[in-house]
């Protein structure tokens, strides 16, 4: 401050070069922690080196291994290979195996084709053998293939909606779909057309929220399905014991009333009436009700009368159907009212010697808008006669033979001309 007390603003000049020490201030303390930031680091790191293996404490959880990794015999789909390596691979990344442990442990967990393909080589270390590994049962697919074993996926009777959920979505992500395109192709292989109704009908923005509207539908199917058997067990009737009467031959119980009545004896009958029974009943059933003859049946009956069984059918007619003729060559001809251009068939316009001209006028159906069904052969002019009544002439599209079943087919630009008139 100023001997006088008064404040003075510095020049230009010498808040410059304030501002250029600072800096340079700034600059020499950041090197400074940067130096005492790196020896701080190479000393730590020359510690752990030089500790002995003995003084350092390590805990380590000894895997199941008979769980965690399975035995890998070489037939399997590529994306289990890969699974099956990468788990090897970071079971052993993570336990700090040497190259020996792990070309042993992998010899101890396959099997059969792999076996065989591991045994007599030689691997220069452990990324040599994953890179030839690879190469062997890890290939690359085709996109078709990919595509085709996406689209076979489907899930069948009783298997579990979460099995064949991650599978599908699984299948989905190899061939890099979005998540709409996902949905859709999952919805399509469900089993039950209820549940895939059901979800169609849901909005999802991601895998998770798919699988819970799935899983929430199969549960509650699964317990109205219970509830429904339950009722079904209910609904069945019990089988009830039957009542027998006592053992004793003077009485018998009475299943109506419960009370116990006398026995009546049975009348016994003579062998020889016994025998004109026998003999009446097998008499009566060989006899024909028809003719009330003994000795056949009624099927075998010959005086049985013949009836002759006439159906009477009353002949219709459609009235859209007619002769019509064409520079005097008669043919079937169909009143369409619902076509506006009259069609005739190829054999029919050489017949009737008609001059044709090329057109591109194609012709659409019931279906597709962009593809045509009919492709005309070409156009003629031509006058038409049908019930006596000659009109034109008028434009007829030549088609193939194979188009229609009538030998022309007559639209709206002969049915709507003055001289013409028709009744539906």
């Amino acid at each position: 401050m100023p001997p006088n007390g008064d404040l003075q603003a510095p020049s230009y000049v010498e808040l410059y070069k304030t501002i250029n020490e600072l800096q340079k201030k700034i600059k020499q303390l950041e090197s400074e922690v940067a130096s005492s930031r790196d020896g701080s680091q190479v000393s730590a790191t020359t510690s752990v080196v030089n500790t002995p293996r003995a003084d350092v404490c390590e805990y380590r959880v000894l895997p199941d291994l008979n769980k965690s990794i399975k035995v890998f015999d070489g037939c399997e789909p590529v994306y289990e290979a890969d699974d099956w390596i990468q788990t090897v691979e970071g079971m052993a990344n993570l336990n700090c195996w040497p190259l020996a442990f792990r070309m042993q442990f992998v010899r101890s967990y396959i099997t059969g084709a792999a076996r065989s393909w591991f045994t007599g080589r030689d691997f220069k270390d452990w990324d040599d053998f994953i890179q030839k590994f690879r190469n062997t049962f890890v290939r690359q697919l085709r996109t078709a293939d990919k595509w085709e074993a996406m689209q076979k996926r489907r899930q069948i009777f009783d298997e579990h909606i979460m099995v064949y959920f991650q599978e599908k979505a699984r299948l989905c992500r190899g061939l890099s779909l979005s998540f709409d395109e996902t949905r859709d192709y999952i919805i399509q292989g469900i089993y039950h057309k209820e549940l895939a109704m059901y979800v169609l009908g849901k909005n999802h923005s991601n895998e998770e929220g798919l699988m819970s509207d799935l899983l929430d539908w199969t549960r509650m199917n699964a317990k109205r399905t219970e509830i429904k058997h339950e009722k079904e067990q209910k609904g069945r009737p019990t089988a009830k014991a039957s009542t027998r009467g006592g053992s004793g031959s003077g009485s018998h119980a009475s299943g109506s009333t419960g009370k116990w009545v006398p026995k009546t004896a049975k009348p016994e009958v003579s062998d020889k009436s016994s025998a004109d029974t026998d003999e009446m009943v097998d008499t009566d059933k060989s006899k024909c009700w028809v003719c009330r003859k003994v000795g056949h049946f009624a099927r075998d009956c010959t005086s049985r009368p013949t009836v002759n069984n006439v159906m009477m059918m009353k002949e219709t007619t459609n009235p859209y159907i007619k002769r019509g003729k064409i520079n005097g060559i008669e043919m079937t001809v169909l009143l369409d009212t619902g076509s506006y251009y009259t069609l005739l068939k190829s054999s029919m316009a050489s017949r009737c010697k008609l001059e044709l001209r090329r057109t591109k006028k194609s012709l659409y159906g019931l279906g597709s808008v962009s593809v045509p069904s009919v492709c005309v052969v070409g156009k003629a002019n031509a006058t038409i006669l049908v019930d006596n009544v000659e009109a034109g002439p008028v434009k007829v599209l030549v088609v193939p033979d194979n188009v229609q079943r009538y030998d022309m087919i007559i639209g709206r630009n002969w049915l709507d001309l003055d001289g013409v008139t028709y009744k539906k």
